[in-house]
C-alpha cells in the first residue's frame, strides 16, 4: 500500500512540473570586477491559475546553461542545476489605469534568481540560458501555447575596450499584471543603464524552449544543462494573424518609442498575448549588449468612470491638426486640452474634438484631461509637425501659339522637386497644353501643386482659294466661326459670316479675346466640269470585276477610297467615282450585278456512330455535277468517312464548289464488370468509366453508382461526340465473403529488427468497410487512432518511442456479415 502511495506522489508532481504556468522573465548582469558577474533571472508565474506543485517545483531552484558565444557549445563546469538560492516573491500589482472601477481578477509574481559566475575573456563571449517549459494553455497569439515553452537568455561579449567592464541595462519597471480593452495604454518601458551607454529599444519575438528532440518539453518540462536546446534558439509559432509587428489585437497598434521606450497601444480584444520587448545598449556606435523580456499580458473588459483617449498623426503635413477624441465613460464627461504650444497661453480648449495651429514645425506634447463625476484621466501625446513647403504655380493660364512658359517652385528649399514632365529642379519651360504636377517630399510628408497651360484652341475656320463650275450658282455662304471679339471684311462687314454672290478675292481679319490675331486671303473663280464615263457590268459570286474611268487628265476618289484610274470590285452594288481637274469636280456612277446562283451547298461537316449513310445534294439548278467520286449526278449517297468535294456549272457559266468532312466516331468504351459476389456489409461502388454523360437504370446520372442491395445493375453513356453504349452486372451478396473476426496480438517489439515491430500487423483482410483502432496510455491518453487496418502503430507519440509498458486498445469494425465488433485489451511494448 505504500509503495502505491509513492507511485501516485510522484505522477502528481511529474504532472504539476509539466503545468502551464509561465508569465515570462528576463536576464541581465552586473560586472563585479576580477572575471565575476552577478546574473540576475527575473521571473513571473502566474498565481491566479498557475498550479502550486509546479510553481513550487521553479522556485526551489532551477536550471541555467552556459554556452560558447562562438561555437554555441554549451560550457559543463559552469552549469546549475537546482542550487540556485530565491527569495521571496514581489506581487505585480500596478494598476495603469486611473478611474478604474472593477479591476480584472489578475495575479503574477516576480521570483528573482541570482548567482556568480566567474568568466574569463573568450573569442565570442558567453550565452547564459535558461529553459522551462510550459506556457499558459490560455494564450491568444501562439499555435499550441500549452505545450510551447520559454527561453530567457542574455549575452556577455567578449572583453574588449568597446565593452569593458560592461553592465546589463535594466528595465526601470514591472510591467503591468493586466490591460484592459479599448483603454489606451502608455507604460514607461525605458531602463537604466548604470555605465551610460546609448540604449535604443525594440519589439521581438519571443523564444521556444525546444527543437527536435531537445530542450523542455511537455515530457520533459525541467531538462537538465545537458539536454537543453544550444543556441541558435528557437521562436515560438505565432498563431495565424499574429507576427513581431502585431503580437496584439490593438487599434493603434503596439509600438514602442526607440529613444524613450515609451510602450503604446490600445488593446482592443480579450485574452493573453506573449510579447517580446528587448533594449540594446550602444557604446561608441558598438553594440555590446541586449536586455529581452519576454512577458505574457492579460487583456481583459473593465468598467471605467473615465477613461481619457484621443487619436492623431503622429506626423502632421501641415501646421493644422485636428484631434478625433475616443475617451469614455460611465458619466457625463467634460474635457481639458493643451496643444503644447510654448509660444502662447492660448493653446488650450474645452471641445470634443478640437483642432489647433500650431506657429511652426516641431514636436509637441499633448496633454488631454477627460474629467468624469468622481475622476480625472488623462492621455498624452506627442505630434510631430513639419514645417510645410507652400508651392504655388499660379493660376492656370491660356495663351496664343506658339506656347512657351517658365513654371517655377519656390527656390532655396533644400528639397527636390519632381515634375510630371520626369523633369527635376526648381522650375522647367513648357512648350504645349496640358496639366502640369510638381511634388517634393520632406521626411515622410508631400507637398505638391497643379497648374493646367493651355493653347488658345478655337481658331476660325479661314477660307481658301475655290473654284466652282460654269453651271453652279454663285450664292453661298462663307462662316468663320463664332467665339471671336472683332471681324473685319474686305467687303466692310464685321460679322463671322458673309453671303458671296459673285467671283474675285477676299479677306478676313479675325481678333480672339485672348488678343491672338488670325488672317486669310482667298479667291472664288469658276470653271467647266472634266468629263468622266463609267459603264455597268455582271460577273460571277466569288470573282471580281473592273471599273475603267476613261479620262486620263483628272485625279479620281471612288467611293471604296481608292484614287487609281481603274479599281476591281466583288461586291454587288452602286460605285461612284469623283475627277478633279484642279479646279473643278465631276462624278459618275455605275453598278456591279452579281449572278444569282439560288440557294446551294453541301451540309456542314458531320460525324456519325459506328456507320455512315448521308444523302448529299447541293442544289439542282446547274448544268453540270462532278465530284470527287467520279460520280456526276445531283445527288450521291455518303456511306463511308472522308472528305466529299463537289463543283458545278450555272447556266451562265459560273463554276462554284463545295465539300463536307465526314467523320466517322467509335462507339465509347463501357465496362463495368463481370458478375460477382460481395460482403453483406459492402457497398460496392460501379464506375462507368470517362464520358460525357450517363443514365443508370434508376435514373441517375452521375459517372459513379454506390450498390446496396444485390441485383442487376446497367447504365447508358453518352460521349463527348454524341455516341452511346451500354453495360450491366449482377451482383450477389453473401455474409460469408471473406472472414469476420479479427484477432489482435497481446505483446509486440518497435525495435527495428523487422520481427513484431508495428501492432497489430494481423494482416486483417480490408473488406472496404468500416474499422477504428485506438490505442491509450495508462492514464486515458489518446496515443493513436486509425481508421484502416493497414495501418499499424510504430511505438511512437509525437516522434518519440513510448516507454515500454501496458497500454490499452479499443478497435471496432463491420464484418462482412454487416455486424458491428468491438474488442478492447491490453498489448505489452517490449524493446
Amino acid at each position: 500500500m505504500r509503495k502505491l502511495y509513492l507511485i501516485l506522489c510522484l505522477l502528481f508532481v511529474a504532472n504539476a512540473g509539466q503545468a502551464t504556468h509561465i508569465v515570462g522573465g528576463e536576464i541581465y548582469y552586473k560586472y563585479l570586477g576580477n572575471n565575476d558577474y552577478k546574473i540576475y533571472f527575473d521571473y513571473y508565474l502566474d498565481c491566479q491559475n498557475g498550479i502550486p506543485a509546479a510553481i513550487n517545483a521553479d522556485v526551489d531552484g532551477s536550471n541555467f546553461a552556459v554556452f560558447d558565444g562562438s561555437t554555441n557549445d554549451r560550457i559543463s563546469k559552469y552549469d546549475k542545476n537546482g542550487i540556485v538560492p530565491l527569495g521571496k516573491p514581489v506581487r505585480v500589482s500596478a494598476t495603469n489605469y486611473k478611474c478604474i472601477l472593477t479591476k480584472p481578477n489578475a495575479c503574477v509574481d516576480k521570483y528573482q534568481f541570482e548567482f556568480t559566475l566567474n568568466l574569463p575573456p573568450r573569442k565570442g563571449g558567453y550565452i547564459i540560458a535558461y529553459q522551462r517549459c510550459c506556457r499558459n494553455n490560455s494564450i491568444t497569439n501562439l499555435a499550441d501555447p500549452g505545450a510551447t515553452g520559454s527561453t530567457y537568455w542574455t549575452k556577455i561579449e567578449d572583453f574588449t575596450e568597446s565593452n569593458a567592464n560592461n553592465n546589463s541595462a535594466v528595465f526601470k519597471n514591472l510591467p503591468p499584471n493586466f490591460l484592459c480593452t479599448n483603454a489606451p495604454l502608455n507604460f514607461d518601458h525605458s531602463a537604466i543603464d548604470p555605465d551610460g551607454d546609448v540604449l535604443v529599444y525594440e519589439l521581438f519575438h519571443p523564444y521556444n524552449s525546444f527543437r527536435s528532440t531537445v530542450g523542455a518539453t511537455t515530457s520533459n518540462p525541467k531538462p537538465p544543462a545537458d539536454e537543453f536546446m544550444s543556441p541558435p534558439f528557437t521562436s515560438v509559432t505565432w498563431l495565424s494573424g499574429y507576427s513581431i509587428t502585431n503580437q496584439i489585437d490593438a487599434s493603434p497598434g503596439m509600438s514602442i518609442d526607440s529613444k524613450t521606450g515609451l510602450l503604446t497601444f490600445t488593446p482592443t480584444k480579450t485574452g493573453q498575448f506573449v510579447v517580446g520587448i528587448l533594449v540594446k545598449e550602444y557604446r561608441d556606435g558598438v553594440l555590446i549588449g541586449i536586455t529581452r523580456r519576454d512577458f505574457q499580458f492579460n487583456v481583459s473588459n473593465c468598467t471605467f468612470e473615465v477613461v481619457s483617449a484621443f487619436s492623431s498623426p503622429t506626423k502632421a503635413c501641415d501646421y493644422s491638426v485636428y484631434f478625433n477624441n475616443t475617451s469614455f465613460g460611465t458619466t457625463p464627461l467634460t474635457y481639458s486640452w493643451d496643444f503644447g504650444d510654448p509660444t502662447t497661453a492660448l493653446d488650450v480648449s474645452t471641445d470634443l474634438a478640437p483642432s489647433y495651429i500650431y506657429p511652426k514645425g516641431g514636436a509637441y506634447n499633448i496633454k488631454l484631461i477627460a474629467k468624469g463625476k468622481n475622476c480625472n484621466d488623462t492621455y498624452l501625446r506627442t505630434v510631430n509637425v513639419i514645417d510645410s513647403i507652400h508651392i504655388k504655380l499660379g493660376p492656370s493660364d491660356t495663351t496664343c501659339a506658339p506656347l512657351k512658359k517658365v513654371l517655377r517652385a519656390p527656390p532655396n528649399t533644400n528639397t527636390i522637386f519632381y515634375w510630371s514632365t520626369g523633369e527635376q529642379g526648381e522650375s522647367i519651360e513648357v512648350s504645349k497644353s496640358g496639366t502640369y504636377i510638381v511634388k517634393t517630399n520632406k521626411e515622410t510628408c508631400q507637398y505638391t501643386d497643379t497648374i493646367k497651360v493651355a493653347v488658345d484652341e478655337i481658331f476660325p475656320k479661314l477660307p481658301k482659294d475655290s473654284v466652282i463650275c460654269n453651271e453652279d450658282v454663285i450664292d453661298f455662304t462663307i462662316d468663320v466661326g463664332g467665339g471671336f471679339d472683332d471681324y473685319l471684311w474686305s467687303t466692310g462687314e464685321k460679322t463671322s459670316a458673309i453671303r458671296i454672290t459673285k467671283i474675285g478675292n477676299y479677306s478676313i481679319f479675325i481678333s480672339s479675346k485672348y488678343g491672338c490675331k488670325y488672317g486669310s486671303t482667298f479667291n472664288l473663280d469658276q470653271q467647266v466640269p472634266p468629263p468622266i464615263n463609267i459603264r455597268d457590268t455582271s460577273i460571277c459570286p466569288f470573282t471580281t470585276g473592273n471599273f475603267l474611268a476613261d479620262n486620263t487628265k483628272v485625279s479620281y476618289l471612288w467611293n471604296t477610297g481608292e484614287t487609281s484610274r481603274q479599281i476591281t470590285v466583288q461586291q454587288a452594288g452602286n460605285y461612284w467615282v469623283k475627277v478633279f481637274d484642279g479646279k473643278c469636280h465631276n462624278a459618275d456612277t455605275a453598278m456591279l450585278q452579281v449572278f444569282d446562283l439560288g440557294n446551294y451547298g453541301l451540309p456542314p461537316d458531320t460525324a456519325f456512330c459506328d456507320k455512315v449513310y448521308y444523302p448529299l445534294n447541293p442544289g439542282n439548278q446547274f448544268v453540270s455535277y462532278q465530284w470527287n467520286t467520279e460520280q456526276s449526278t445531283a445527288q450521291i449517297i455518303a456511306r463511308d468517312k472522308g472528305k466529299y468535294l463537289v463543283e458545278m456549272t450555272s447556266k451562265e457559266g459560273c463554276k462554284v464548289s463545295d465539300s463536307i468532312n465526314i467523320v466517322l466516331n467509335p462507339l465509347p468504351n463501357v465496362g463495368l464488370g463481370n458478375d460477382t459476389t460481395i460482403c453483406e456489409a459492402v457497398n460496392l461502388t460501379l464506375d462507368a468509366g470517362l464520358a460525357e454523360s450517363y443514365l443508370w437504370h434508376d435514373g441517375s446520372a452521375e459517372r459513379t453508382l454506390k450498390t446496396e442491395e444485390k441485383g442487376i445493375y446497367s447504365v447508358i453513356i453518352k460521349d463527348i461526340n454524341g455516341c452511346f453504349n451500354s453495360d450491366s452486372i449482377f451482383i450477389d451478396k453473401d455474409p460469408h465473403a471473406l472472414p469476420s473476426d479479427l484477432y489482435m496480438p497481446t505483446a509486440f517489439t518497435p525495435n527495428g529488427d523487422g520481427l513484431n515491430d508495428v501492432y497489430p500487423d494481423n494482416k486483417y483482410q480490408d473488406i472496404g468497410v468500416e474499422y477504428n483502432l485506438k490505442i491509450f496510455n495508462r492514464w486515458g491518453e489518446k496515443l493513436e487512432d486509425f481508421d484502416s487496418p493497414s495501418m499499424n502503430w510504430d511505438g511512437r507519440s509525437r516522434e518519440i518511442i513510448v516507454q515500454e509498458g501496458v497500454y490499452v486498445y479499443i478497435v471496432t469494425w463491420l464484418g462482412c456479415d454487416n455486424k458491428r465488433r468491438t474488442l478492447k485489451g491490453n498489448v505489452t511494448l517490449l524493446k
